[in-house]
């Protein structure tokens, strides 16, 4: 999966697999970028998708992003409701995670999370792990 960057949100175009039915499904999603060969830093990403139904957005969003006119994809609007960097520094490659949250007006709008979630973090929480 790619998101793109578009229009001021976040979209992914999914073809026919377990991921989209998945997300047809329960629109909980998580993206973990994992580090790159020279580097021990990692973002994380999650929230809830929306299916993007207007056909003038769709017809556009595939235009600018070329997605391929005869696959079978679905268009999803990736809501961020928790993002997280971490990073690691020092000789001992301590971590620090950098957490956002979704305002309390978005995160009104979401149902409760469930206990397999994960734990709760706060906005702006910088944590050290050892």
């Amino acid at each position: 999966m790619s998101p793109v960057i578009a229009e001021g949100g976040l979209f992914c175009f999914v073809m026919d697999s377990p991921k989209r039915r998945d997300l047809e499904r329960d629109e909980r999603y998580a993206l973990h970028a994992y580090p790159a060969e020279h580097s021990d830093d990692e973002a994380y990403v999650t929230g809830r998708v929306r299916p993007v139904v207007e056909p003038e957005r769709r017809e556009r969003l595939a235009r600018d992003h070329r997605a391929a006119p005869h696959v079978d994809w679905r268009l999803f609007e990736l809501d961020i409701e928790v993002a997280m960097l971490t990073h690691r520094s020092g000789e001992e490659r301590t971590p620090e995670h950098r957490v956002w949250r979704a305002p309390p007006r978005r995160a009104q709008q979401r149902r409760p999370p469930r206990q397999s979630e994960g734990p709760a973090v706060s906005n702006g929480t910088v944590a050290r792990c050892a």
